[in-house]
């Protein structure tokens, strides 16, 4: 844990372990959970822990007692020291660079740069892309010679792209954007 006087203690441990149930960082952490993202494209937002020009401000819910906080930086949730949060702020993070590079109508690879297992698997249990293509899109994505994607494969990833997960982050992010 950072030093006691620190600004990182005051505006962000202290706050947190002092609105948990617990009242050890260690444990205080364990009732946290991300509730809801957003993008600031100017960066100008400062993180509760004084970190100044965020982009992806996300905002936390205790589930003991209802308390919220943010907007957090991806760095401070990562220093709860949960996998689970760490997961989940990675694959928000894709979902504004992948939704960013679509409406600028960028070439979209399936790739490491706007696509992980757990983005993929996100997409499925949020009702982006079906059983099918969700099975498909991971078989490509896992695929280690990707010049051996045939064209026909090449269509249908764009396709999935285009008429499935491009409609989902739309619809998801569209208002979440400053």
């Amino acid at each position: 844990m950072p030093r006691r006087n620190s600004a990182y203690t005051k505006n962000l441990i202290e706050p947190i372990v002092k609105a948990s149930v617990s009242d050890r960082w260690e444990t205080a952490v364990l009732e946290w959970d991300i509730c809801d993202c957003e993008e600031d494209e100017s960066a100008e937002t400062n993180c509760m822990c004084g970190h100044e020009g965020i982009r992806y401000l996300f905002y936390i819910r205790n589930r003991n007692n209802g308390t919220t906080f943010g907007p957090i930086g991806s760095e401070c949730i990562k220093k709860f020291g949960r996998k689970d949060l760490s997961s989940e702020v990675d694959v928000q993070e894709r979902m504004f660079r992948l939704y960013e590079a679509i409406t600028k109508r960028e070439y979209i690879e399936l790739d490491t740069k706007f696509f992980s297992r757990k983005f993929l698997l996100y997409l499925l249990e949020q009702g982006a892309v079906s059983e099918g293509d969700y099975g498909f899109m991971l078989d490509m994505f896992n695929k280690r010679d990707k010049d051996g994607i045939t064209g026909g494969q090449e269509r249908k990833i764009n396709a999935v792209i285009a008429f499935s997960i491009k409609p989902f982050l739309q619809r998801r992010l569209a208002s979440k954007r400053k």
